[in-house]
């Protein structure tokens, strides 16, 4: 396990919940048609964002793709804290949601539209995660260098 500091831990957690939710994007979607465009990721020193299309309220595949791509920062930044702090996934998914809450409200705002269970949507967001974890931890480390990732890492 490296060793990071506190601030450099924090710091690369952040970077892989953006990144992950950039992944999800496309990893997520069942169709072709369930994608969701990313323009860019974007890390400064007091938050991460990302930019991406809207869901089509029309499109089920997209509403669950855009469910499952917001699930999916949580993860990143548990995972990233699993694997690099030693937390437990228990304690790491609580120490991810404290930077969730407009995550969370946004999930909550779309949810309506899909068909699919919170416990679902869970799952799928930890299965694409787990299943690009290489190239989420490796996007991390370039967005922490380079402060902004472009759509083309991910479209």
């Amino acid at each position: 396990m490296a060793r990071y500091s506190p601030g450099d831990a924090s710091t690369l957690a952040l970077a892989a919940h953006e990144v992950a939710h950039a992944v999800a994007c496309r990893a997520a979607a069942t169709r072709r048609g369930g994608r969701l465009a990313v323009r860019r990721v974007v890390l400064t020193a007091e938050r991460g964002f990302i930019e991406h299309a809207d869901a089509d309220p029309a499109n089920p595949d997209q509403i669950d793709t855009a469910l499952i791509m917001t699930l999916a920062g949580r993860e990143g930044a548990a995972r990233w804290v699993q694997r690099n702090a030693g937390y437990w996934r228990g304690a790491a998914l609580r120490w991810a949601a404290q930077g969730c809450d407009s995550d969370l409200a946004y999930f909550h705002r779309i949810k309506h539209h899909s068909t699919r269970s919170t416990g679902w949507l869970e799952n799928r967001a930890r299965a694409v995660v787990a299943s690009n974890w290489g190239r989420i931890d490796r996007l991390a480390h370039q967005l922490v260098t380079d402060g902004r990732l472009s759509g083309r890492h991910f479209n």
